[in-house]
């Protein structure tokens, strides 16, 4: 099959680019032309003029299509051809002048004339919608075709303005067109199976009995002008007229489903179907059909068409059908044979069809099971080829029909045989997606075409000459550097970090010298840390090369020498040789940056460029290097001078440029992009500096997951796009490994980076890779084996993360990132850079320092670490695997030295200096072998544990791994300031953990402290996004409609929730925008000298022109006139007419800021001159207000009696209308905007330091209320919401955030004063709090107070009974009483008793009370008896608790022990705890563990065995501890504690059993107990008056999450298509 696919793409200036794909039968490969489509104004009215002239049209726009290498490249078509060529026009444009051109009038000229494609019986012709097949429209064959006919002409149709039709000749006629194809009918004729309405329609379309492929429409139709759509006149159940629009026909039929999907060709017969006009151009309805519900064909008619005509067409159509089943051929042959007809040019075919067959006879046969078997085993090792990554959905198919293969086909249930007729659909259309054949075809032994599986796309490598023909879209720049070359044996190419430096000299350059110089021999280089050797070994190589073909008496000499003293020598050897015997040397030293950034030696880096620079005299050197590098140079004046007059700067790919490289190479293997995917990859990567490595590494992860020919968009979108891809790639690596492997990776990358340390505070750092020995990334005391096989992995064709190579000078094997883009795109790196730079940076110097001291052959003159900073480094060296061997013995040594040295000094007393000193000698040698031993016995012992646990759980490990990868990234995220991004990963997260339908457990715990944090914390609710820096933003007064301004000369409207709803364009940058008070307008200042109106559709009201640039506009609150403000000092007040009424002179330089008071009677400015002045409406001054520096904003308060001002001198001021400075708030840097709160209480300011924070404006310490963070750049403009609970900022990091005032908060239960107590009844359900108010309060889980217990005194604490039917109370005035729920009736248990209570516990099974009277412990029963046992303590007792078994009774005193009573049996044994004082004792619940806690300053709590009595871990709370409780599960603890009671600060910890924290909150109140709820969801702590439940539980920590961020994902650009439906199924909607 021939074709000749015109893809007419996107407009490029004055011009839209063409492309044409020529494919030939048995060529994998397609040739392709380029060219170019202009049409100007003229051109257009000239077609316009030639709509009636069909022929005449097409011509005119034929010979605009058709020139040059088009034309060229048609002609070619047509004359390699004997048969047809099918010629297909794909318009990827999205220009309305483009898209509603008449192209179904196409002409071309052939045989020296021009004629109409559509007629021309050479060349079908079909507007074209590139895709693979779709999965709803399975292969069909001949005996599949059963068409479906409905014919529409309803009563009352005259009221339309449309003449009725006569149905049954209608219907007879289309009849008699199908032929042999059988049909059915929905029309009001006889025999009919329905009326013609969209409910029968449907209807019979999903009746499975009959499988519907054609379907066959005969109605009146039309498009309405004013909302371009189309409409079609079908019936009512009553036959009156539904005019079905085109929109409602397609959304009825994409929910519809059947075995072989929607019909496959569509007639329509209707009026305008396919009007250029309708449906935002391009084809209508028809064009919609084909695009939004694939299907294959539809034939629709662009104009209006006789009833004759349509039925005529369709009789010779449907004719030529059953003869090829080719529908563009079938068209054009029936359009050919009614040519005579003067609207038989009305027709148009839309086809993702490509020329294919509509049916194949070959599907008409079935398939014996031999022949299935055969095809399955055939397709699964073609699909390894050309598609693994569907392996796992043709497994599913193929196992269905494995099952039934040993069975006939007649002897299977019905179900059966329905079930396997599915999975061969599947496959079916399976197999034309992935070989472009049918299955039936494949199983029948039919050869499929051919494929080519390499891989074109170089991922992170850099292109290389063995790479050459896949390297495109540089030729241009290749031949302006083959240019430089011949007139300079010197040339520096320069660029941007992913530029294509190297790729174009390797790929480009080097091939395109080798082509017209054969006799080139190419050196190659990178001047790593050692320039002068790799250069030596480098030019070695070469001469090696030249001997080779020399005679054997040319003996190459050393190039470099030291002499004695170790200077260096120049070349010796005459490096013209070469030339003697007809070979011409070139050398390429790439990454010449190295030598700045590596080689810390400055007379080697200096003896280096004398060589180049000698060598350059002799033959061609080409140098590569980041230009960011370029001022290194300057020092060495003559590279300096060479470079300056011999260098080329080159730029990143234009999107011309990376289209062309990407799709050639594709085409170079036979693979095509779907269509728009192409769009939608060179979107992403617009304007991005380092834009080659992203895509190409994009593209690669593509290709992994190709669909045989096709690259898919969801594809795409499953690989995240561009810039996720890198860091998905990364990340799944990374989880795939082993927490020890992760350990080890991580010290991998952060090895290979070189940290930028010359950057300023503020300033971009630049990171950069380095290349590096292996042997360096082996920690000390680990094995190069286990490192070297991690490193194999990052290499390897799943990763290509990193490049391994040998070093050519020393031999020994080195490592390096891939490409920088790496370094700068992988969130997880970035963290690992940035969470512990200090130490790092430290642990460069003592790289640096052990590679010279091993160079110089460990000279003690080398241990340049000393003091202080030895100090340091050994302190960094006792951290397990930070320092590899040779920094650990480097570091070892230095410490011997200062030994040697102070033993020297005090040689006095040298006898005892040595033996102490010889002690901490072993004891350091201690410290280093024992953690080295420890972090290999640790990594055993891991490795061991997690083998074991994959063979069991394998699966459920690596996502449970995922997860907490997902949660630590969140918390990072969140202490990044990226709220949202920390929550939409915890949300990840947390979906992970709940597809998993694991009970919620230890391992929720990061997943719920992570989405906790983001929750409890977030105040970010959304962000908007424009194309460039973003300079102001305004609320509409109703707080619906928000508006945002930007340098990209837009102003965009968005509704709350974050939807773009309208952009507006001005000629320049916008500076500032305004809603009228009626909030029916917008008015927006510009750069371009204009101030516009616009109504909310984007209408142009009124244009305000200006002399100068207008800075700012301000409505006046009446809403009768506009003030704007000029860049030239001038104020201008404008009625709403667009008619100037004032003009003043308001300051001498620009003013910054214009607003209106309250009042509507005063107006004050800002201005750089730095002053704020108050003006009258006739321009008169009336006060001036002076800061230190310009000032930036101005605001009225919402009573107009004060003024907040905004200044570059990192101030906000309050002044009275009198000019009395009232407040001064301070920014760390200059403060850009001020607003106040709508109630006037609160002031919130955007400063130059990234930051919008709140003020209390009454408040006599001018400490901000909130901190707002997460803009990446300086914050420009802030203003409330007319509600005052959302904060709008925007910022030059091209946002607009939107922040809720008041962050969520937990829930909470309030008594009058302090509560003492707070515990959970047995069944989770109710919650009692016991308080210094003298009351009892039960609440739900809501915070609803459910009852009430009034008391005499302050309530000490409360305990519910085992069974949750009472609760017992001890009071302050030591008395217990106990309650029934029930009655709300005090029980007389304890009414008679004299005694004293300090405390009471019931036990596990209800039946026993314990009570505390300072050292006395007592057991009582429910009627209040005293049993025999008892205690009598030498010392208070402080707190009491029995064992979950009941056997057993644990109290603390302050003895510092711990007793256990065995009170059945009377005996008593002591856990000595050690700690100060004990004042609580907890038991696990499986009762193994007991918990002790101090009131101590550091708070320790101490595990201890209940058997042994022996201790079994001991963590530190850093503060007294006031509350311990073990989860349900007893696999997490929370402790409780307080510091400083002045400052009543205090904390609450969750620890895991191994000490590990898993996640602390800060409290700003003493916290006085903790408790967890029975199921473990929900932890409760009482604070003051207040009790916190905190929640712990995943599923509602979700739906929070999703509650908060579901208009961020919905609407916001920066959510990746992928997490936009994370939360479609939690929360409410």
């Amino acid at each position: 099959m021939k074709t000749f696919e015109i893809n007419i793409q996107r407009k490029s200036a004055n011009h839209w680019p063409i492309v044409v794909e020529h494919s030939r039968p048995g060529e994998l490969l397609s040739s392709r032309s380029e060219g170019i489509l202009e049409l100007t104004s003229a051109d257009l009215e000239k077609l316009t003029s030639l709509l009636g002239q069909p022929k005449d049209y097409g011509t005119f726009l034929g010979k605009a299509l058709f020139k040059e290498e088009i034309r060229d490249a048609f002609v070619s078509a047509l004359r390699d051809s004997d048969t047809i060529v099918r010629v297909l026009l794909f318009i990827e444009a999205e220009d309305k002048e483009i898209r509603t051109l008449r192209w179904e009038r196409l002409c071309a000229n052939i045989d020296d004339g021009w004629h109409l494609l559509s007629l021309e019986q050479r060349t079908p012709y079909s507007l074209y919608i590139p895709a693979i097949t779709d999965r709803r429209f399975p292969p069909i064959g001949r005996r599949d075709l059963r068409a479906l006919i409905l014919v529409a002409s309803p009563q009352e149709i005259e009221r339309y303005k449309l003449d009725s039709f006569d149905v049954e000749a209608a219907v007879s006629g289309v009849r008699q067109a199908l032929g042999k194809i059988p049909c059915d009918v929905l029309a009001t004729v006889e025999g009919a199976i329905g009326k013609p309405t969209i409910d029968e329609l449907c209807k019979h379309l999903t009746d499975r009995t009959k499988q519907y492929t054609l379907l066959h429409f005969v109605s009146h139709s039309r498009v309405i002008q004013d909302s371009g759509e189309t409409v079609l006149y079908w019936a009512t159940s009553e036959n009156k007229v539904d005019p079905v629009t085109g929109t409602r026909l397609i959304e009825r039929l994409r929910s519809l489903s059947a075995s072989k999907g929607l019909p496959h060709l569509t007639f329509l017969s209707t009026c305008e179907s396919a009007s250029p006009e309708a449906e935002a151009a391009l084809g209508g309805l028809g064009q919609r059909l084909v695009r939004d519900l694939g299907m294959p064909a539809v034939i629709a008619m662009t104009e209006k068409v006789t009833v004759k005509t349509a039925l005529a067409l369709g009789a010779k159509f449907y004719e030529q059908l059953g003869k090829s089943g080719e529908v563009d051929l079938a068209l054009q042959e029936a359009a050919a044979s009614l040519a005579e007809r003067q609207d038989i040019t009305v027709p148009a075919l839309f086809s993702r069809l490509g020329g294919r067959p509509l049916f194949s006879d070959q599907l008409d046969r079935e398939l014996t099971n031999a022949e299935i078997q055969h095809g399955l085993e055939q397709f699964e090792k073609l699909l390894l080829e050309r598609a693994p990554a569907l392996r796992q959905r043709f497994s599913e198919q193929a196992q269905k029909l494995y099952t039934c293969l040993g069975t006939e086909i007649t002897a299977l249930s019905k179900q059966a045989r329905y079930e396997r007729e599915l999975a061969l659909a599947e496959i079916n259309t399976l197999c034309e997606e992935i070989v472009d054949l049918s299955f039936n075809a494949l199983a029948l032994g039919q050869e499929p075409p051919a494929y080519d599986a390499r891989c074109p796309f170089l991922g992170l490598y850099p292109f290389r000459e063995s790479n050459r023909e896949f390297f495109f879209g540089r030729e241009k720049l290749i031949a302006q550097l083959q240019q430089k070359l011949r007139e300079h044996n010197f040339l520096a190419v320069l660029g941007a970090s992913g530029s294509g430096k190297s790729s174009v000299v390797l790929a480009g350059l080097i091939p395109a010298l080798q082509e017209k110089e054969p006799n080139l021999v190419v050196s190659y280089m990178t001047p790593n840390n050692n320039p002068l050797a790799q250069l030596q070994a480098t030019l070695a190589g070469v001469e090696k090369e030249i001997h080779s073909i020399v005679d054997s008496e040319w003996a190459p000499k050393p190039e470099l020498v030291t002499n004695s003293a170790g200077s260096y020598l120049p070349l010796t050897r005459e490096w013209n040789v070469a030339a003697t015997i007809n070979k011409t040397p070139i050398l390429v030293i790439d990454q010449f940056e190295e030598v700045f950034t590596l080689c810390a030696d400055e007379n080697e880096r200096l003896a280096f460029i004398e060589q180049v620079l000698n060598l350059t005299q002799q033959q061609k050197v080409v140098i590569t290097m980041r230009a960011d590098f370029w001022g290194e140079c300057a020092p060495y004046r003559e590279l300096k001078e060479l470079m300056e007059a011999r260098q080329k700067l080159i730029g990143p790919m234009d999107n011309a440029e990376l289209r062309k490289a990407m799709e050639m190479q594709a085409a170079k293997v036979g693979l095509r992009f779907e269509a728009g995917l192409s769009n939608s990859i060179l979107d992403e990567v617009k304007d991005e500096p380092g834009a080659m490595p992203l895509l190409q590494h994009a593209l690669l992860e593509l290709w992994k997951r190709r669909h045989g020919r096709w690259l898919q968009a969801k594809e795409y979108e499953a690989i995240g796009g561009v810039k996720m891809a890198i860091a998905q790639t990364a990340d799944d690596v990374y989880n795939t490994l082993s927490p020890p492997e992760q350990e080890q990776v991580k010290n991998i990358f952060i090895r290979l980076t070189r940290l930028d340390d010359s950057a300023l505070q503020g300033e971009k750092r630049r990171d950069t890779r380095r290349r590096v020995w292996l042997d360096e990334l082996v920690p000390a005391g680990g094995t190069v084996a286990l490192i070297k096989e991690l490193v194999n992995r990052l290499a390897g064709e799943g990763a290509r993360l990193v490049v391994t190579s040998v070093d050519g000078s020393t031999k020994r094997e080195e490592v390096e990132v891939a490409h920088e883009a790496l370094i700068r795109y992988w969130p997880r790196l970035l963290n690992w850079l940035d969470e512990n730079r200090t130490n790092l940076q430290l642990r460069e110097t003592i790289r640096q320092a052990a590679l010279d001291w091993e160079k110089q052959e460990k000279d003690d003159n080398y241990l340049v670490h000393r003091g202080g900073r030895l100090d340091d480094a050994y302190a960094l060296a006792k951290q397990a695997g930070f320092l590899n061997q040779l920094e650990a013995n480097y570091i070892t040594t230095c410490v011997e030295l200062r030994l040697r040295q102070e033993q020297e000094k005090e040689a006095h007393r040298r006898r005892e200096i040595r033996t102490a000193w010889g002690v901490a000698i072993g004891a350091v040698f201690a410290v280093i072998v024992s953690g080295t031993f420890g972090v290999v016995a640790w990594y055993q012992k891991q490795t061991a544990e997690a083998q074991k646990h994959e063979a069991e759980t394998q699966k459920q490990r690596a996502e449970i791994t995922k997860a907490e990868a997902i949660s630590q990234s969140s918390l990072a995220l969140f202490d990044s300031h990226q709220e949202l991004d920390a929550l939409r990963e915890g949300i990840q997260a947390g979906k992970i953990l709940k597809d998993l339908k694991i009970p919620q457990s230890l391992t929720h715990s990061l997943a719920i402290g992570a989405l906790q944090k983001a929750v409890y914390g977030v105040n970010e609710q959304n962000n908007l996004e424009h194309e460039d820096l973003v300079n102001s933003v305004d609320y509409s007064p109703d707080g619906k409609t928000i508006a945002t301004l930007s340098n990209d000369s837009t102003v965009k409207l968005w509704d709350s929730k974050g939807k773009l709803l309208q952009v507006f364009k001005h000629d320049h940058e916008v500076n500032s925008v305004a809603f009228s008070p009626d909030g029916k307008t917008i008015a927006s200042a510009s750069n371009d000298k204009t101030v516009k109106l616009w109504d909310f559709n984007g209408k142009l009201i009124q244009t305000y022109p200006h002399q100068q640039v207008v800075t700012s506009v301000a409505f006046r609150p009446c809403g009768k006139s506009i003030a704007t403000a000029n860049s030239d000092g001038t104020i201008n007040l404008w009625n709403s007419k667009g008619k100037l009424i004032q003009t003043f002179k308001a300051h001498d330089k620009e003013v910054k800021s214009i607003v209106f008071s309250p009042t509507d009677d005063t107006i004050a400015t800002a201005s750089n001159e730095k002053t704020v002045k108050l003006w009258d409406l006739s321009g008169k001054l009336i006060q001036t207000f002076k800061h230190d520096d310009e000032v930036k904003s101005v605001a009225f308060s919402p009573d107009g009696q004060t003024i907040a001002t905004a200044s570059n001198d990192k101030t906000v001021k309050l002044w009275d209308l009198n000019g009395k400075l009232i407040q001064t708030f301070k920014h760390d840097d200059i403060v850009n905007s001020v607003v106040f709160s709508p109630d006037g209480q609160t002031i919130a300011s955007g400063s130059s330091d990234s930051t919008v924070k709140l003020w209390d404006i009454k408040s006599k310490a001018p400490k901000p209320l909130q901190t707002f963070q997460g803009h990446q750049n300086l914050v420009t403009s802030v203003v409330f919401s007319p509600d005052g609970q959302t904060i709008a900022s925007a910022s030059w990091d091209k946002t607009v955030r939107l922040w809720h005032v008041k962050s969520p908060q937990p829930q909470t239960l309030k008594h009058q004063q302090n509560i003492n107590s707070v515990v959970f009844s047995p069944n989770g359900k109710t919650i009692a709090t016991a308080s210094k108010d003298k009351t009892v309060k039960l609440w739900d889980l809501n915070g609803k107070p459910l009852k009430t217990f009034p008391d005499q005194d302050e309530v000490n604490s409360v305990v519910f009974s085992p069974d949750g039917q009472n609760i017992a109370t001890v009071n302050n005035d030591y008395s217990i009483k106990v309650w029934n729920l029930s009655s709300s009736q005090e029980l007389p248990i304890f009414k008679k008793q004299e005694n004293l209570f300090d405390s009471m516990i019931f036990s596990p099974e209800g039946q026993t009370i314990a009570t505390v009277s300072g050292n006395i412990l007592k057991l009582w029963d429910l009627k209040g008896n005293q049993l025999p046992n008892f205690i009598e303590h030498e010392n208070a007792i402080k707190s009491v608790v029995f064992s979950p078994d009941g056997q057993t009774i644990a109290f603390a005193s302050q003895d510092k022990n711990v007793t256990l009573w065995d009170f059945k049996k009377n005996k008593q044994r002591t856990i000595k705890t050690d700690q100060q004082k004990v004042t609580i004792v907890v038991f696990s619940p499986d009762g193994k563990t007991i918990a002790t806690a101090s009131p101590e300053s550091k708070g320790t709590v101490k595990l201890w065995d209940v058997i042994s009595s022996k201790q079994v871990r001991k963590f530190q709370h850093q503060e007294g501890v006031k509350g311990v409780a073990f989860s349900p599960d007893g696999q997490t603890i929370a402790t409780a504690g307080y510091g400083d009671i002045k400052s009543k600060h205090s904390s609450l910890k969750l620890w895991d059993l191994n000490g590990k924290l898993l996640q602390t909150w800060k409290y700003d109140a003493v916290i006085n107990n903790v408790v967890f709820s029975p199921d473990g969801k929900t932890i409760a702590f009482a604070s003051e008056n207040t009790v916190i439940l905190w929640d712990w539980n995943l599923d509602s920590l979700m739906v929070s999450a999703c509650n908060w961020a579901r208009d961020y994902l919905h609407n916001s650009a920066e959510v990746e298509e992928s997490d936009r439906h994370i939360c479609d199924d939690i929360g409410k909607n």
